[in-house]
């Protein structure tokens, strides 16, 4: 492209390009306003869970009890007005950088702090291992450890993490795959491999996650382990 034997010039070219820079501004917000109508929709429907789900909740009843006192409005106003609040205060927080909003190979949304100095669970065996190797010194190692690793994501063990809706596709897909291990043949090699290292990869969160899922899909029928 452009000239050039490989990507590197071109890519910066790309990136310091008005219209490509405009352009990928405006997914990254339309990314913003879709996630955040989403754990805003699933919050108010309390048909989330995981380790953020319980301040999110005390973060919906503190705008109730504040609103209250500052309006006498009908109820199905009251609660739009809560969800509007809720949702202008999240995507503050996102678009700003004063909190991450991913989601995780694990299927949980990560809503860690930007600011939080503590640790982050799914990188301080990586940075451990840095600081055990002499690859960081301690303080750079420390610092890098606070911000989280997607790749290494605990999911529900997080405090930070967040299951909703999102999360579901991956517990189907879980099932499907644990129904397909039983009917079909060993003689399929390559794709029964494929199939036992899915389930071995996921099995552990979505076991451990499993009155969870139940909760978010709102049903009875769950899997049989």
């Amino acid at each position: 492209i452009f000239g050039h034997s490989n990507g590197v010039m071109p890519d910066a070219y790309l990136k310091h390009n008005p219209i490509v820079k405009k352009k990928r501004a405006e997914i990254i917000q339309s990314s913003h306003d879709i996630l955040a109508t989403r754990i805003t929709d699933a919050v108010m429907s309390n048909k989330i869970s995981g380790g953020k789900a319980k301040s999110l909740r005390a973060g919906v009843s503190n705008l109730n009890d504040e609103l209250n006192q500052s309006h006498s409005k009908l109820e199905g106003d009251l609660k739009m007005t809560i969800k509007e609040q809720f949702k202008e205060l999240l995507l503050g927080r996102v678009t700003t950088g004063q909190m991450y909003a991913m989601l995780t190979p694990l299927s949980v949304v990560c809503l860690r702090n930007a600011a939080n100095t503590t640790e982050s669970p799914c990188s301080h065996e990586k940075y451990r291992r840095m600081r055990k190797d002499k690859v960081f010194v301690k303080s750079i190692s420390e610092t890098l450890g606070t911000l989280p690793d997607p790749a290494n994501c605990v999911g529900n063990k997080c405090q930070d993490s967040l299951l909703g809706d999102w999360s579901l596709p991956l517990y189907e897909t879980y099932e499907y795959y644990k129904k397909l291990l039983y009917s079909i043949s060993r003689s399929y090699k390559h794709f029964f491999q494929k199939i036992e290292f899915f389930i071995f990869l996921f099995s552990r969160q979505i076991i451990f996650s499993k009155s969870m899922y139940l909760k978010v899909r709102g049903s009875m029928h769950f899997l049989n382990d």
